[in-house]
């Protein structure tokens, strides 16, 4: 977990977490695992945090797209979304479930590699006479740091 981060609603830092020994860690473990098992055992409140406009850099204070709304949540939730991020990962690898050529969000695939492998596709086609289609949707306004 990121250190130096918002606890959310309720003060339990991820120093704290972060420092425990190895039987908080395992007792933690065990929780999460329950609630792995037990889809409605999780706190209701994990799903809810407290949401905060914030101006966007460089931008005008009056207009309502200037800003960005930051939920802070809960550690314990953070922490459970990550662990339930990386099993989910780990089973897709594992399964083989995602297709070669899907790279989003997926170490150690790079734009970069995707580009070079989208191009070459485009060239094998080409080559062959074949027709090739491309749909191309630019995200810039989506997000502050594309």
């Amino acid at each position: 977990m990121k250190l130096n981060k918002s606890p959310g609603p309720v003060p339990i830092f991820a120093e704290f977490i972060h420092h425990t020994g190895e039987k908080a860690r395992k007792t933690l473990l065990m929780l999460f695992n329950k609630i792995w098992k037990k889809t409605d055992a999780a706190p209701s409140l994990w799903g809810k945090g407290n949401n905060h406009p914030f101006l966007k850099k460089d931008k005008t204070a009056t207009y309502f797209n200037s800003y960005r709304l930051i939920s802070f949540t809960y550690t314990l939730a953070k922490l459970m979304k990550r662990l339930v991020t990386n099993r989910l990962k780990w089973h897709n690898e594992i399964k083989e479930l995602l297709h070669h050529a899907q790279g989003g969000l997926r170490k150690p695939r790079s734009t970069e590699e995707l580009d070079t492998t989208f191009s070459q596709c485009i060239k094998n086609n080409l080559d062959k006479s074949n027709s090739v289609g491309a749909i191309f949707v630019d995200f810039k306004e989506a997000y502050d740091t594309v």
